[in-house]
């Protein structure tokens, strides 16, 4: 019974980590393709994206950005090339 539980829960273990690899990977290609609509998709309406920048003071501060401003510039990306090395 113990050696069937704890396979089981390495084996969900295992599929959730394959989920989140998935999902990541699934919005990284809409971005490289510049589908703003699967996109927006695969996120909350609530989706609240953060920045480290630096103010005049030279400190680093966290900004909040807004996702529909983050998607307009990809959606007007003319080519974007990337090399995985």
């Amino acid at each position: 019974m113990f050696l069937f539980y704890f396979e089981f829960r390495l084996n969900a273990q295992q599929s959730k980590s394959d989920n989140v690899k998935s999902t990541i990977q699934e919005f990284f290609d809409a971005f490289l393709k510049q589908d703003t609509t699967n996109l927006k998709s695969m996120v909350t309406d609530k989706v609240i994206l953060y920045a480290i920048a630096t103010n005049k003071e030279e400190y680093r501060v966290l900004k909040e950005n807004d996702f529909n401003k983050f998607l307009i510039p990809i959606s007007n990306w003319v080519h974007l090339r990337l090399t995985v090395r």
